[in-house]
């Protein structure tokens, strides 16, 4: 499938970022996971969350609003430490990973 992931994202790690067009963090648990397998046992579900689909959906949308965040955060830190060629002034990779800090969290205080 094809990943909307940035181009600096490195190649194996497209898959796994939570770009809106990656599979979420819940289906991308395997289901031969064990820890899956035994809070499905414990808790008598078919799926992870089946009896709060609002809250998984809440999960599922700040996943989609935190993951690519975190992936602009990682590219403006390894920027600011010299690796790879920098996009951009250091005052404002600076401004960058400050503002994905707001981001994220502001993000997880409107979660449900």
């Amino acid at each position: 499938h094809v990943c909307s992931a940035p181009s600096y994202c490195h190649e194996s790690h497209k898959q796994d970022i939570g770009f809106p067009d990656c599979p979420t963090l819940r289906t991308r648990l395997s289901s031969q996971d064990p820890t899956k397998a035994l809070l499905l046992r414990i808790t008598g579900q078919r799926e992870l969350m089946e009896r709060s689909p609002a809250i998984a959906e809440s999960i599922d949308l700040r996943e989609s609003i935190i993951l690519p965040l975190l992936v602009i955060q990682q590219a403006g830190l390894q920027w600011l430490d010299g690796q790879g060629d920098a996009p951009a002034p250091k005052a404002a990779l600076e401004k960058l990973v400050v503002r994905t800090m707001f981001g994220i969290v502001n993000a997880g205080r409107n979660a449900v």
